[in-house]
């Protein structure tokens, strides 16, 4: 197996489409619109089709970028004093308070767009392998099956499962396990919502790494490849949440 030479292409258009249904980060959307500008749209294919350094076993063009990554503080939550007073209120566009205290925010990334494109890269090349392991009882963010083998990625149109109906169908099964218990016997429902969830996720790197060294044993190009790149995605993660 070989890394197909067309799926840069193919990383762009997925990462156009995760940012064109992204209503929250405005730094990417603002990113791709600076990108697309400088290249000339008429210019991409041949642009991302001449990208070489995702060859590269060290990703070094990549950890050259590093330097320029920010991070922007995003306001999440606010609250009056009517609010934690508990009293009603009517949202608008015409306040009633002088000012608004901020209570909860958001950390998003600022990067170079091939940060981006390598981050839709690891996704592609290594996501299935991870996805594979999950059972069916887990259903946020799984990896589209467009996504899963390059066959299908030239039609792939994005690389996660719709959220809203596969958190439908959570909801549905966890009432239908309800209902057949409730048939046997009492049953309670408990409800649990991680706070700050993907701010305190710890990744094991190891078995990520040795997943990838698994399944690519037969290709040593493409297993060093991978294992490059998730070292990259490493770094990334432990210089944002440093």
């Amino acid at each position: 197996m070989s890394i197909p030479d067309n799926i840069m292409i193919k990383a762009y258009q997925l990462l156009k489409s995760e940012a064109y249904h992204e209503t929250y980060n405005q730094y990417l959307k603002k990113r791709i619109a600076e990108y697309e500008y400088r290249i000339g749209v008429s210019n991409l294919v041949q642009e991302l089709s001449s990208y070489e350094w995702y060859t590269d076993s060290e990703w070094r063009f990549i950890r050259d970028l590093f330097s320029e990554i920010e991070c922007k503080i995003v306001p999440k939550k606010y609250y009056t004093k009517a609010t934690e007073n508990n009293v009603p209120c009517f949202i608008s566009n015409e306040s009633d308070y002088p000012g608004y205290i901020l209570d909860e925010v958001n950390f998003l990334i600022d990067c170079p767009l091939e940060i981006h494109l390598a981050d839709i890269l690891w996704t592609i090349l290594v996501g299935p392998l991870l996805d594979a392991k999950l059972t069916d009882s887990c259903y946020a963010n799984r990896i589209d099956d467009g996504v899963k083998g390059f066959e299908s990625l030239v039609t792939a149109k994005k690389l996660f499962k719709f959220y809203p109906i596969q958190y439908s169908q959570w909801r549905d099964h966890a009432f239908s396990a309800i209902d057949s218990v409730v048939k046997r016997d009492n049953a309670s429902i408990v409800s649990l919502d991680i706070q700050k969830c993907y701010y305190t996720i710890r990744i094991d790197w190891d078995y990520v790494t040795d997943l990838i060294a698994e399944s690519y044993r037969e290709d040593k190009n493409v297993m060093d490849t991978l294992i490059g790149l998730t070292d990259c995605i490493k770094n990334l993660y432990e210089k944002t949440f440093a």
